[in-house]
């Protein structure tokens, strides 16, 4: 999390292994250097970028079959891969949305839509850059609410974004706060107010903490706590 410009959609292009050029350091696996099995960590893991790439012509359906047909192969039968793809499309509450095409679909049923495209490989890791980006409170809602549940499933779910509503900021287990290209903070999301109360900064009553500790991390110094 972290205000526009602080460098998080990089930090997680760099986690994603989206981009290796031109950055430094060392990217830890269970402890073990990423480097040695990219091609291995690209298999588990896939990357929904902020703006989606879903070709407006197709329908839920359709986008869904090609997409099968691209991560499993044709060594699958079919009545196997419709099985999966109901199966999904029900998980994410898209399944009477199956006949429509992709331009007809709301920007949060978009955003449902680009994560079921992924679900079919069925990754233990998802990285989704400000996915809640150009929706309304109650899409927004939805979309993190269903990133909790897949989470809760067991599978590790790492996002960026901008600044959540209390509501939302609420349903994160663990927080990396970004300002300025410095980590402010790091650790359990229930934990950031004491540890901004620990700083001087002290959360009025009522008061968004995702706003709060934007406002306490610009103030502050990174540069001297770091």
């Amino acid at each position: 999390m972290g205000p526009s410009g602080a460098g998080k959609s990089t930090l997680l292009n760099i986690m994603a292994g989206y981009v290796s050029a031109g950055v430094s350091g060392m990217v830890q696996v269970n402890g073990k250097s990423r480097s040695h099995n990219s091609e291995s960590f690209r298999k588990l893991s896939c990357y929904i970028q902020q703006h989606d790439a879903l070709r407006p012509w197709l329908t839920v359906t359709e986008a869904m079959t090609c997409a099968t047909h691209l991560k499993l192969g044709f060594g699958i039968a079919m009545a196997e891969k419709r099985k999966l793809i109901e199966k999904i499309l029900f998980m994410l509450g898209l399944e009477q949305k199956g006949n429509t095409p992709t331009m007809g679909l709301s920007g949060g049923q978009k955003k449902r839509l680009a994560i079921a495209l992924e679900m079919i490989s069925n990754p233990p890791i998802l990285f989704l850059d400000e996915p809640t980006t150009g929706l309304d409170s109650s899409s927004c809602a939805q979309c993190i609410s269903l990133l909790k549940r897949l989470a809760q499933d067991g599978r590790t779910i790492v996002c960026t974004i901008h600044t959540p509503s209390a509501l939302l900021f609420e349903m994160f287990d663990q927080l990396y706060t970004v300002v300025q290209g410095h980590c402010f903070y790091q650790g359990p999301t229930k934990e950031m107010l004491p540890f901004l109360g620990d700083l001087g900064y002290h959360c009025p009553s009522y008061h968004n903490p995702a706003d709060f500790s934007r406002f306490a991390g610009v103030r502050s110094s990174v540069v001297q706590l770091f």
